[in-house]
């Protein structure tokens, strides 16, 4: 049986995973699939859908809630503590940035450290809990696949681009995937990103909305050719030199061709997770692997990026 690991970054990548979930629980009345194996890790800096008795997650009567080990939530590192002692932190220092530049965040915190649409603070929060949180529920969750199966795993990114946790966190996930699983053939690691959608929701633009959009798409561009080397935010802050960092990106929005919008909360999860569940439940075995050997010619014309990349996160 083919593994599949489901990485659910933010808002969207939640939605995206409680929407599978759903499809799952009601094709086989069960959990998992009989032909593949699936796990699923949300990342968020919010709590909001990881209650345990949360009824968002209710279908058929059965709740398809993830349990603890599924769920890693970022939220509430003391960013005012680190940028004080930066010395002893040497996996932020290269690239955080001084306290003056933070200033105006400092001073707009009010009780625990979310992401909100600052790509920074993202990345630092997911920084904080990398080691001991991403990276060791990320191992556990492959190695309970590979138990006594094959070791291969097919890594899906899911998150939107115009919010910080989202946004902030993508190149480190895929940086800590291949450091950790570096066969690209053997592990392959797909990305599904939500851009912002050209006419938000009222108060959802607070500012980076649209900004936070492009500036992933430059990094996940620049780092499909290699041209950007992301700090390693789990050691010592060193460069990581990554061989095919990851294997496609596929890119969507609430739009279509014909003009027709989706709603972003509600329909285009959904839309994301029938697409997932036709991709790793209903092609299996030998359809798979010709899928995915046409998904990488698919996704392996990477464009080149403009000259005068620049890569600091708003």
């Amino acid at each position: 049986m083919e593994n599949h690991l489901i990485i659910g970054l933010g808002g969207t990548g939640g939605k995206i995973i409680r929407a599978l979930r759903k499809t799952i629980y009601q094709e086989f009345r069960k959990m998992e699939p009989d032909n593949v194996k699936i796990r699923f890790l949300y990342v968020d800096s919010s709590k909001e859908m990881m209650g345990l008795d949360d009824s968002t997650w209710r279908t058929l009567g059965i709740n398809v809630q993830l349990d603890p080990r599924s769920q890693l939530l970022i939220m509430g590192s003391d960013l005012n503590k680190y940028l004080n002692d930066l010395n002893n932190y040497p996996q932020l220092k290269p690239w955080i940035g001084s306290r003056d530049q933070w200033r105006d965040i400092l001073n707009s915190i009010v009780g625990e450290t979310l992401g909100g649409q600052k790509r920074r603070l993202g990345r630092f929060l997911f920084a904080c809990k990398v080691t001991d949180g991403f990276n060791k529920y990320l191992r556990d969750l492959a190695k309970d696949m590979q138990d006594g199966g094959l070791s291969a795993i097919t890594f899906h990114i899911c998150c939107g681009l115009a919010g910080g946790t989202g946004s902030g966190g993508v190149i480190d996930v895929l940086a800590q995937l291949r450091k950790l699983y570096s066969d690209s053939r053997a592990y392959r690691v797909l990305v599904y990103a939500l851009l912002p959608d050209q006419f938000p929701k009222p108060n959802w633009d607070t500012g980076n909305y649209h900004a936070n959009g492009y500036a992933a798409m430059l990094e996940l561009n620049a780092l499909s050719v290699g041209l950007f080397q992301p700090h390693d935010v789990a050691e010592r802050g060193d460069r990581l030199q990554l061989s095919d960092p990851f294997n496609g990106c596929y890119l969507f929005t609430n739009q279509n061709v014909n003009g027709l919008q989706m709603d972003v909360e509600r329909d285009l999860p959904n839309i994301v997770a029938d697409f997932l569940f036709q991709k790793i439940v209903a092609v299996s075995g030998s359809n798979w692997a010709q899928l995915a050997r046409m998904e990488n010619a698919e996704n392996g014309g990477h464009a080149r990026v403009a000259a005068g990349y620049e890569h600091r996160r708003t």
